[in-house]
């Protein structure tokens, strides 16, 4: 989202670095909800823009770390993070 009430535009982004242990996951889709319109809309005053919306992912692990952290690391797991509750 380059600014409020601006067309949608898609980015892509190099490879980031993982801290030691960390799973590096591919994001395939992510759904935007009722709070991501906010911002599009100018709300609240002093967003960062340009911003990443969307918080609900679905993705693939790319990179995980070797063994044994990989024993904690199961890619069956799901992880979810209850930001927005409507």
């Amino acid at each position: 989202m380059p600014g409020p009430e601006a067309p949608l535009e898609r980015w892509e982004f190099s490879r980031p670095d993982r801290e030691p242990g960390a799973i590096l996951s591919r994001t395939l889709g992510s759904g935007v909800c009722g709070t991501d319109a906010h911002p599009w809309q100018g709300q609240p005053a002093g967003v960062p823009y340009p911003i990443n919306p969307g918080h609900v992912s679905v993705g693939r692990i790319a990179v995980q770390p070797p063994s044994p952290a990989r024993a904690a690391a199961r890619p069956a797991s799901r992880a979810f993070t209850p930001i927005c509750q409507r």
